[in-house]
């Protein structure tokens, strides 16, 4: 086994574990029961439970990264790339759901630089968003009239929804959810041209 593949054990294996038990009640020899490695051999790759969990959330979030954008790209149109991203990031946060709200809550980046690392990541994922909305008006797709503007509105809309559905309180699946926050992203909330206003 090569020493990647030990470390991306023990990373996933601290995926499980910290979503199971959370940071303070997991112990490292449980994640290396889980990635089935010695005690050793984790702290051969992190000195510390902080450290471990610290660079467990960064894979996370590059998986939730790799996870969309590979889903955006194989599609064709610019509707279906963002049917894709929509659906994937809903579908992520209902599946890492303990993680993503024990990443929130757990008081473990002490010195901050965990946060400072996703601000990174998350202003790296919307110059991306307002990159591809550039394109969609370029296209004639999307009529875009402020991109940066428009790429925070996505983004935002997406973050919010994904938190009602780490949180359990969007009860509906992600498809339908999916389907929804996309009609109003694409459609907005003015009232049709040919529908009459409810008095």
């Amino acid at each position: 086994m090569s020493d990647l593949d030990k470390r991306t054990r023990i990373l996933l294996a601290a995926v499980r574990i910290f979503a199971r038990q959370g940071y303070h009640n997991a112990k490292i020899e449980e994640i290396a029961q889980e990635a089935e490695v010695g005690k050793g051999t984790v702290y051969e790759y992190f000195t510390s439970k902080q450290h471990l969990f610290v660079a467990m959330s960064k894979y996370s979030f590059d998986r939730y990264r790799d996870f969309v954008l590979q889903a955006v790209e194989a599609e064709a149109t610019t509707q279906a790339k963002l049917t894709a991203l929509v659906r994937c990031h809903l579908e992520f946060m209902r599946e890492t759901s303990q993680l993503g709200c024990i990443i929130h809550r757990e008081e473990v980046d002490t010195d901050g630089s965990l946060h400072k690392w996703i601000l990174q990541e998350r202003h790296k994922m919307l110059v991306w968003m307002e990159d591809f909305l550039r394109e969609a008006d370029a296209k004639g797709d999307l009529r875009v009239e402020h991109p940066p503007l428009a790429a925070l509105a996505v983004m935002g809309a997406m973050g919010v929804v994904g938190m009602a559905v780490m949180h359990k309180e969007d009860t509906s699946n992600v498809a339908e959810t999916a389907e929804r926050l996309l009609a109003v992203l694409l459609h907005g909330l003015a009232v049709p041209e040919n529908r009459e206003v409810k008095k």
